[in-house]
């Protein structure tokens, strides 16, 4: 006998495609709700009676207000209307970025075989240069080296904008801050292969423009909602926001991407829609943006550890984090 498929609704918060540094949010948030339409209509209802904005649709900020802080400790408490139904999978931006680069140095000679880089695996690299660059030594100056790199790596990026020389002298002048000493080698590795480092950062087409692109996280985080809403053995139905990168084709690349994955016959359909059209798309909204800020306050220190604790329960213990501090925090245990 067949089983019927389980419907969520998805919506996400902070998605710039694969600009993971130096753009408007350092954290991204893909969310997933298990609610009937009557459930989340009614959850909409009630946060409505509870902020009296004249708002014709709301959305996370209006929850974040401190003035609503009533309506939010409702939304995410264990009492309200996602408790237990819900699924928030974060992505730090930053630690995806530099450990897709540690994966791909640790992939392609001469970097692989740099001792700097082979002796502390992908891990190592990444967990060394995120560390560094959070420190509070020249954040600007990181910041800097990172966008270069982010612009270097993705797909697509305006081959004038920047440079593998820029990369270098970037990286040569973060060497020079005596604090970063632990990460010396590996920054110097940029220069030390300097002569390889243009093919290996400029790549810019793919041989199939359908597949999610390489740094965007929001492919791997629906793919990671059918993951976690089967896991007892029931397909999933998917309905999600629009989005601009989500079009007809990519859609069905991803359902087809999903077997190749291992979660083949997971996935009973995708289909899109607008968030006002759906209330269960506007809970996910509401979840999406109030956990992305939540998770953003708690990498910048200005959390609310009351709040924290509240999302905290609905936050996938696979997110993509890598500040292992804040991690405990903000995230449910495996």
């Amino acid at each position: 006998m067949s089983v019927l498929p389980i419907e969520v609704a998805c919506d996400e918060s902070g998605s710039e495609g694969e600009k993971l540094v130096g753009g408007n949010t350092d954290v991204f948030c893909h969310a997933s709700v298990r609610l009937t339409a009557a459930e989340a209509a009614d959850c909409v209802r009630e946060l409505r009676a509870l902020i009296r904005s004249p708002a014709v649709e709301y959305k996370s900020g209006h929850l974040l207000r401190e003035k609503n802080r009533h309506a939010l400790e409702w939304f995410l408490g264990p009492a309200g209307p996602v408790g237990g139904r819900a699924n928030a999978y974060l992505v730090d931006k930053r630690w995806l970025l530099l450990l897709a680069l540690a994966r791909r140095l640790l992939d392609t000679p001469p970097f692989a075989d740099d001792a700097d880089v082979a002796g502390l695996g992908a891990q190592g690299v990444a967990s060394a240069l995120y560390r560094a660059s959070r420190a509070t030594v020249r954040p600007g100056l990181w910041t800097r080296f990172l966008t270069v790199l982010n612009d270097l790596m993705r797909f697509g990026a305006a081959g004038d904008a920047v440079s593998t020389s820029d990369l270098v002298e970037l990286a040569e002048e973060l060497r020079r801050i005596e604090p970063l000493a632990a990460v010396d080698g590996l920054l110097g590795v940029f220069d030390r292969h300097r002569a390889g480092l243009d093919a290996f950062l400029r790549t810019r087409r793919r041989p199939d423009p359908l597949l999610p692109l390489a740094l965007d996280p929001l492919s791997p985080a629906i793919l990671r909602a059918i993951e976690h809403w089967s896991a007892d053995g029931a397909p999933v139905s998917i309905v999600h926001d629009r989005h601009v990168t989500l079009t007809e084709a990519r859609m069905a690349r991803i359902a087809e991407f999903h077997t190749v994955s291992g979660l083949g016959g997971r996935l009973s359909a995708i289909r899109l829609v607008t968030s006002g059209a759906d209330p269960r798309v506007q809970v996910a909204d509401y979840l999406a943006g109030v956990a992305r800020k939540l998770a953003s306050d708690e990498l910048l220190g200005t959390a609310d550890p009351a709040l924290t604790g509240l999302v905290r329960q609905h936050v996938d213990p696979r997110s993509i984090w890598g500040d292992a501090e804040s991690r405990a925090r903000v995230c449910r245990p495996v």
